[in-house]
Parts: structure tokens; sequence; C-alpha cells
């Protein structure tokens, strides 16, 4: 497999830096849970992002994740006054449709940005549950993990993708803030 064909050409960079910068401040300061703390971020921040790219991609868009250096040194300096808020970046998707003479811009319909929305904190919520099957500490923590995602991704805030969600499909919306808020307080 080509990841050059997937994956932009700083996009691995950029996901891997926000990664690592995630845990470094979410695992401040028990440095030595450093390892749940990275797997919790790759299998619950990677997925959810890798989820949106390709169902970006299978709508014809092109799309890569972009990191946000200013939002990552804010979750830095916001950790050092005890905080933990981290803004890594996004998955950005240009709807370009390729055709005989070039490309051209078209638009996402409202239920392709709703779907393209859905599938990260889906992917949340299948991990969170999967994750809880498994029962032991460190699955249950990244359960856990999986499902704070998931549920601060669904807040109904732009450019969180709850605004979009919710303008897709309100149901859709309420079903999933509720799933996700039963499992963070469970």
């Amino acid at each position: 497999m080509k990841l050059g064909k997937y994956f932009a050409k700083d996009e691995l960079r950029d996901l891997i830096i926000s990664v690592f910068i995630i845990t470094v401040v979410f695992s401040y300061p028990n440095f030595d849970l450093f390892h749940f703390y990275l797997a919790a971020v790759v299998v619950g921040f990677v997925f959810h992002e890798l989820a949106h790219k390709f169902t970006a991609m299978r709508f014809g868009c092109a799309s890569f994740f972009k990191m946000y250096p200013t939002g990552l040194l804010f979750g830095l300096v916001f950790m050092l006054l005890g905080f933990k808020v981290v803004a890594p970046g996004a998955v950005l998707i240009y709807p370009f449709k390729f055709g005989r003479w070039g490309y051209r811009v078209s638009r996402l319909t409202v239920d392709e940005e709703g779907i393209i929305a859905f599938v990260g904190p889906a992917t949340n919520l299948i991990l969170a549950f999967a994750f809880l099957l498994i029962g032991t500490d460190w699955a249950n923590f990244i359960s856990f993990v999986n499902a704070n995602l998931a549920l601060l991704n669904l807040l109904p805030i732009p450019p969180l993708d709850g605004s979009k969600i919710l303008k897709w499909r309100a149901w859709v919306w309420l079903l999933v803030f509720i799933i996700s808020f039963i499992l963070v307080i469970w």
C-alpha cells in the first residue's frame, strides 16, 4: 500500500506531532502513565480523524489532516496552568470533483456533510463499547477517553461535529449525544 495515495505530503507528520503533544498534555504531570495516554490518543484521536478523512474521500473530496500549531501551543500553555485543553487540528475537506476538463469545485450536501461529521464520534462510540467489553483497567481507560472525545465533538457548537450532525439529522445527534453522555458518566 502506498501511503502517498491516501495521505498528503505533511499529513503523517502533522498527525504524529499532534498525537505526541496531545499525549504530553493529558499525561502531565504523571508521565509514568504516558504509554496509557499514548494508546488512548492513538486509538481515539487518530481513528476519529481518519474516519472523517476516508469518508470524505468516499464522497469524492480531497481531504487531509492539518495540525493547528497555535492550538497545540495553547494546549501546552494551558497544561502548565492546570487545564487539559488542546485544539490539535482538523481534517480539511475540499469537495473537488474531477472531470474531463480538470476539476471544478462543488459543495457538499447537508447529507454528505452530516455523514462525514457523524463518522468521527460514531467511531469513538464503537471503540468505547469495544474496549468496555474487554473490561481491563487500561481498556476501561481507553473506553472512557473515546466516550469523552465523542461527547466533546458532539457539542452543537460550530465547527464541532455536533453542529453539522444536528443540521443533518437532529434525532441522530440526540441519540449519539445521549449514548456518549451515559458512557462518560458510567
